[in-house]
């Protein structure tokens, strides 16, 4: 709570600092909501209509505020730092019996910043009819969103359906953006989709960590496959290649060592399995295909 003290204290200075210096009151409104939001409260009331907005930005953005205050404050500030994280806030105030009508009000023409968000909103353009909109809206938090465990729950339980085929460019656009964790959680949607093989027997496999080769900590993610001649270049050899994304999952230790040079492909375009996983002792390779969104 300090820190949004702090930056809602710098915002209120940035917005008076032009005309005049910050009034004290409004400084002690910011500092007594470290505390209490009803002290703050009062004491705002005796402040200007700036301060006030101040006030209402930090307690809703903490989720203390009604989905009414929400979609008003969102109407009225749309300008304003920080909405990412009201909006998600917000969400929260959405309820099962929360009108159809409210909800898609609230939204307008954001995108849901929650899992559980976008269930509400679905179901709400569902029922007043707008079926095809919920699906793209759907698609679109499915394959672009951070969601945490309970909104990536809520979404596979409501709509496992409309979401299925969605599976594989989620995960591709998860290890993308190094979202690790969230892709992990992708693991027990797969059996065998198209030429992505997942490991699902082992209960150590379940817990390593899906890694992009993005830096030189995550590119030397490679194995010593036998029959894998290398070229010792620093790129793919002739006759095609290979995709330019890829993706590695690892379960061995120390895989790096066995290959040097991450980005040197097999002798011919062939030889790479693509979809398969390879096993050599305790370490397994992985190439995720490119996914096109």
């Amino acid at each position: 709570m300090r820190l949004l003290s702090i930056v809602a204290a710098a915002l209120l200075t940035a917005e008076t600092a032009r005309a005049q210096a910050v009034d004290p009151s409004a400084v002690a409104v910011i500092r007594a909501a470290d505390d209490s939001w009803e002290d703050a409260r009062i004491l705002a009331a005796q402040a200007d209509p700036l301060t006030r907005d101040v006030l209402t930005w930090m307690r809703l953005r903490a989720g203390e505020g009604r989905l009414a205050e929400y979609t008003s404050f969102l109407e009225t500030h749309a300008d304003w730092p920080g909405l990412s994280r009201l909006r998600a806030a917000g969400e929260g105030a959405l309820h099962e019996t929360t009108d159809a009508e409210a909800v898609i009000a609230f939204f307008g023409d954001a995108t849901p910043q929650t899992g559980e968000g976008a269930v509400h909103l679905a179901r709400a353009l569902i029922s007043t009819g707008a079926p095809e909109a919920a699906e793209a809206m759907l698609r679109e938090v499915w394959i672009g969103n951070r969601l945490s465990g309970d909104g990536h729950a809520a979404l596979i339980a409501a709509f496992p359906d409309i979401l299925k085929p969605f599976h594989l460019a989620r995960t591709d656009a998860l290890l993308w953006r190094w979202r690790t964790s969230d892709a992990a959680r992708m693991l027990p949607c797969y059996r065998r989709i198209n030429a992505l093989w997942l490991q699902r027997a082992s209960p150590i496999s379940r817990r390593r960590v899906i890694l992009p080769p993005r830096s030189t900590r995550c590119l030397p993610i490679c194995a010593r496959i036998p029959g894998w001649p290398m070229t010792g270049t620093t790129g793919w050899p002739t006759g095609g290649g290979g995709p330019k994304r890829s993706r590695y999952c690892w379960t061995g230790p120390q895989v790096r060592r066995h290959w040097p040079n991450p980005f040197a492909g097999p002798a011919g375009a062939g030889h790479w399995p693509v979809g398969k996983c390879a096993k050599d002792g305790q370490i397994r390779l992985m190439r995720w295909p490119r996914v096109t969104i």
